[in-house]
């Protein structure tokens, strides 16, 4: 059985990086992120989340349950419980990964702060079939972490570090993410030093770069949001550019309607919503 998985596994990010470079239009999405809320318990500096973000709601179970049965259907390969908020925070979490791993989806992973979580939760995350979880961690030391990610719970670093390791000890795979800015760059080694053993993603903040390229998003994923709205791209932080809604239209159809084959057409000629792009597939590295 994990040895069938694997194979499964590798066959979805074959494809992934396939479509990726060739553009070509599958039937459906191969990823499907489903916004179980966008909240979130902190105030980082440089997320939307602290700049006037509003558009702050759960998920009906109804909605999400609609999302999981239409992507399980159309043969969606990798699901993500998450968008602009903290999937800790709904209630519905556990039941969004044993839904997914019960139809078969090869991919079930999730971003999180890593913070609004119990040893049993995380022990009911492995259980349920979570195959991945994403901590984001952004400095090497509790000073410039909490510099940085701001909140009310003054025991967030504590709590974070206790709960890398009981995931690491009784959870799913974990791996860690650092979004390194001007306050935090020269700490990239010691944070490399201080997780040893982990897989570590040290990406740069969203920026503006030199040459763009043709960006793959809109031929791999789209975003159910918490509302409803359906996006083509992560980079609609603030509701732009929506390509449908679930509940007035199947997510196949939305994928291959005339709101998403204009969406590719932006993000080809970089115009429209794609013109000020600011995620990394969308920049020449």
């Amino acid at each position: 059985m994990i040895l069938q998985h694997k194979i499964r596994f590798y066959l979805y990010r074959l494809r992934w990086w396939f479509i990726g470079k060739t553009k070509i239009v599958t039937k459906s999405p191969i990823h499907l992120d489903i916004e179980l809320t966008s909240k979130c318990n902190l105030h980082c500096t440089f997320c939307p989340h602290d700049q006037g973000f509003n558009n702050k709601g759960m998920m009906p179970k109804s909605r999400m349950d609609d999302a999981l049965d239409q992507a399980i259907k159309m043969g969606v390969k990798s699901v993500k419980p998450n968008f602009r908020g903290e999937p800790a925070l709904s209630k519905n979490l556990i039941n969004f990964v044993r839904k997914a791993k019960k139809g078969g989806i090869v991919d079930i992973f999730m971003n999180t702060n890593g913070i609004p979580y119990t040893a049993e939760k995380i022990r009911e995350l492995k259980k349920a079939g979570m195959t991945r979880v994403k901590v984001s961690i952004d400095g090497a030391t509790r000073k410039t972490y909490e510099s940085i990610r701001l909140g009310s719970d003054a025991q967030r670093w504590p709590k974070l570090m206790k709960n890398i390791k009981t995931f690491q000890e009784e959870g799913p795979p974990l791996e860690l993410q650092m979004t390194t800015t001007q306050s935090n760059e020269g700490e990239v080694d010691a944070f490399k030093e201080k997780f040893p053993g982990l897989k570590l993603h040290i990406n740069k903040e969203r920026q503006i770069l030199t040459e763009r390229q043709h960006c793959p998003q809109p031929y791999r994923r789209m975003i159910v949001a918490h509302d409803g709205k359906v996006f083509g791209c992560c980079q609609s932080w603030w509701d732009e550019f929506p390509i449908g809604h679930i509940d007035k239209q199947p997510l196949r159809d939305i994928w291959n309607g005339e709101k998403m084959q204009e969406l590719r057409k932006h993000a080809k000629d970089y115009t429209g919503p794609c013109t000020n792009c600011t995620i990394r597939e969308a920049w020449k590295r």
